[in-house]
């Protein structure tokens, strides 16, 4: 039996709807394609514990496309769903859903002779109160030291525990141990200039256990730094991406930015002033220069740039 494991969608349409909700709606298309028995959820799968009716009804209509194609569905809770330490919201909207799994194993019904398919899944709001057993597999959801980020719970002793353990919260790969495995998310959730390369989900053998990690090619959240001139190459490579760029120009060119519906700009004015001395009789450049620097239409192209000349009038008179 074919099990995927999907960490961290964070299904959220708050911003850039229609980019959401066509990313998401293309996931899960993805998954069908690879026509896993299971799907799981690790976590994190509703960006907020107070998801708005809109996503509410984008996150069933989901659920139940699944399902119409064969797809049984397991969720776990994440921090991001979590209202108090032990309830999620799920406690409240699936409370008597057998999709939502707070602490428990997932079983084959067919095999009578060996139900138990050896995965526990374990939410966030219950794994580190749970009781942990030695086992074949744990699907959770905690945040392992990496960087500045904090340990949630004793990793290492759910590594001695369990044979493979996946989770969900960090939304990169990541092993903290020889048999921790962070799932990754589908796309990344938020702009980032790192790697595209990284995304996508757990594919589960239960007959051995075996696995491997498949990547995605979906739509992801992109920003960059850039100049006027690299703009026209990043959105012709970047087309199915939701582009932030930070463009440094002269006003004139970043007037002149193409608009795209998958473009955010930042525009950065590059402020560029070049003095030229000119021999006048009886006339003192500086003088003049700052008598120009005053000028309404130096003020308006470079602005917050006259006190800075006019400092540097006087260090030269001084």
């Amino acid at each position: 039996m074919k099990v995927a494991i999907i960490g961290d969608v964070h299904l959220t349409l708050r911003k850039h709807k229609e980019f959401e909700e066509k990313r998401f709606k293309l996931l899960i298309d993805e998954l069908i394609a690879a026509k896993p028995q299971i799907i799981i959820f690790a976590g994190d799968l509703l960006d907020v514990a107070r998801p708005s009716i809109e996503e509410l009804g984008l996150f069933y209509l989901a659920l139940a496309k699944l399902e119409n194609n064969g797809i049984k569905v397991k969720i776990i809770d994440g921090n991001h769903e979590a209202l108090t330490e032990s309830t999620s919201l799920y406690d409240y909207i699936m409370p008597d859903d057998k999709r939502y799994i707070k602490d428990g194993y997932i079983y084959h019904i067919r095999n009578v002779a060996q139900p138990n398919l050896g995965i526990r899944l374990s939410g966030w709001t219950s794994v580190k109160t749970a009781k942990h057993e030695e086992g074949h597999v744990l699907i959770t959801h905690l945040r392992a030291n990496h960087g500045l980020l904090k340990e949630e719970y004793d990793i290492k002793h759910l590594s001695e525990t369990y044979g493979t353990v996946f989770m969900g919260d960090l939304h990169f790969r990541y092993s903290p141990y020889d048999n921790v495995h962070y799932t990754s998310s589908p796309y990344s959730t938020k702009f980032t200039d790192k790697s595209l390369s990284d995304y996508g989900y757990i594919m589960l053998e239960t007959q051995d256990y075996s696995w491997e990690y498949r990547n995605l090619n979906l739509p992801c959240k992109v920003k960059a730094k850039c100049n006027f001139a690299d703009v026209p190459e990043l959105i012709k490579n970047n087309k199915k991406h939701l582009l932030k760029l930070e463009v440094s120009g002269t006003l004139e060119e970043l007037e002149s930015l193409p608009v795209e519906d998958n473009v955010i700009y930042q525009k950065v004015v590059q402020e560029s002033l070049v003095i030229t001395q000119v021999q006048t009789p009886n006339t003192n450049v500086l003088d003049k220069l700052s008598t120009y620097v005053t000028d309404s239409d130096f003020v308006e192209k470079y602005p917050n740039s006259e006190q800075k000349v006019q400092d540097k009038i006087k260090e030269l008179k001084g």
